[in-house]
């Protein structure tokens, strides 16, 4: 079996939502900060993971176009997540065509630190990589050589995060480059492994002739996780988030994370976290839904996440805080607080690195 008891119930029931949250976000029209509805839904198809909530209302000045016919799978996602293990904490799958800020992305939906960390660790991964490569000349790195798409996951113990990319160059063509760069060639458990010799927090592994994976430098923390997922059964979460991604390409980023996870607006630990970001040209730039699973009651946890405030952020951050809709549902299983918002293309830059 590939998942133990306790992570196989976390994959099993965040896979039964992802559809679910699909059929919700396909269904949320496009507001303003201040929630009016301002168009249709954007029809680029089924969109990204959630937990089982009910498609929701799209209200009278929204009605949701029809949703076209799958696109096909995305052989990317199926490549990257072939390494994905089966104890994961948390996982996300990024394909953003622009690089948006993982805090203020945190802070609007109101994730958790050990669900944001995906994302921070992508963004950390980036301008470690933009160091590492600069050429001695100056200039910008040249990183050509690593595709854009990332599956970044945790995994009990090891604090920092894994992250599997594209390779677009042959392994072969790379040596010179890596190198340069101050690494030093290795091969471990089969596998050619390029060590940092600075403070870059990742040895990058060449899994096979297409994937690279980044492996943290964190103590235990090895390419055994990555490996042995190859030989064991695909969860249910990652079957499902071949089949729900790789329908929607408009489907750019998305969380998933297992608790219980601390949260610094809600007095509840977090059971379970799903979040999805959808690009909704040309009604809007993007719309998002996150789904909260507190272990406690789902009012007193949609209360908290209405009154939250940002009083470090600007003021553009904090209207978007509050633009968030949240609508607890005490009658689904599990109860869950869900939370929805239209960005509008003024505003996403306020996401922007």
């Amino acid at each position: 079996m590939r998942s133990s008891i306790r992570t196989a119930g976390f994959h099993a029931r965040a896979a039964t939502g992802l559809l679910a949250l699909a059929l919700t976000l396909t269904a949320c029209p496009t507001t303003t900060p201040q929630g009016e509805a301002k168009g249709e839904a954007n029809a680029a198809g089924e969109a990204a993971a959630g937990e089982g909530t009910p498609a929701a209302e799209a209200g009278d000045a929204a009605t949701p176009t029809p949703t076209p016919e799958p696109a096909g799978l995305d052989p990317v996602l199926e490549q990257l997540l072939a390494y994905l293990p089966s104890d994961t904490l948390a996982v996300g799958y990024d394909r953003m065509s622009a690089r948006w800020n993982p805090a203020t992305i945190a802070t609007v939906f109101a994730l958790p630190p050990k669900a944001a960390i995906v994302l921070e660790e992508r963004q950390l991964l980036d301008d470690a990589l933009a160091q590492a490569f600069e050429p001695a000349e100056g200039g910008a790195a040249d990183l050509s050589w690593l595709g854009p798409q990332s599956v970044a996951f945790t995994i009990p113990v090891i604090r920092h995060a894994y992250l599997v990319r594209p390779l677009l160059r042959p392994p072969a063509e790379l040596d010179a480059t890596f190198a340069a760069a101050g690494f030093m060639r290795e091969e471990i458990e089969g596998k050619l492994v390029w060590l940092p010799k600075g403070a870059f927090p990742w040895r990058i592994a060449i899994l096979d002739d297409r994937t690279a994976a980044f492996v943290p430098v964190d103590p235990g923390a090895g390419l055994a996780p990555l490996l042995e997922a190859l030989t064991t059964e695909p969860t249910a979460v990652e079957k499902e988030l071949v089949e729900v991604l790789g329908r929607d390409p408009a489907i750019e980023l998305t969380v998933l994370a297992g608790g219980p996870m601390l949260h610094f607006d809600v007095d509840a630990t977090i059971a379970q976290l799903q979040f999805g970001l959808r690009n909704a040209a040309p009604q809007a730039a993007y719309e998002g839904l996150v789904m909260i699973v507190p272990d406690g009651d789902v009012d007193e946890c949609g209360n908290a996440l209405r009154a939250r405030t940002a009083p470090e952020e600007n003021q553009q951050v904090q209207a978007l805080i509050k633009a968030v809709q949240w609508d607890p549902q005490s009658t689904v299983t599990p109860p869950q607080v869900s939370g929805r918002l239209a960005i509008a293309r003024d505003q996403a830059k306020q996401f922007t690195q």
